[in-house]
């Protein structure tokens, strides 16, 4: 693992030139789509200094899975910045009382 400074954007649909209504992603953010993705870049560069999350990510798949794997590995933490952009709003609730 590389320690280094650097944002995640966790999005499906990030470059999704289909999906109009979508959040753009940040300068300076690395994008994942999935959780799988997200676990990859963390064990790849170490925790992100800041997040950009949306919930649903497509079947079966949700921050959810990805934030409870990353507090299992790094139960002392760093937290990392953080925000939601997530149309769903029982996600956008879920998160802030779970970090």
């Amino acid at each position: 693992m590389i320690n280094v400074s650097w944002k995640l954007f966790l999005d499906d649909q990030w470059d999704d030139v289909e999906t109009t209504e979508r959040f753009q992603m940040p300068v300076g953010y690395l994008p994942a789509r999935s959780s799988q993705e997200a676990k990859e870049l963390v064990e790849k560069f170490g925790v992100p200094i800041e997040m950009s999350l949306d919930f649903d990510l497509g079947i079966n798949d949700t921050a959810e899975i990805f934030l409870k794997w990353l507090a299992g590995e790094y139960p002392d933490g760093p937290i990392p910045k953080w925000q939601v952009h997530s149309y769903n709003v029982n996600g956008q609730a879920w998160i802030p009382s779970w970090m």
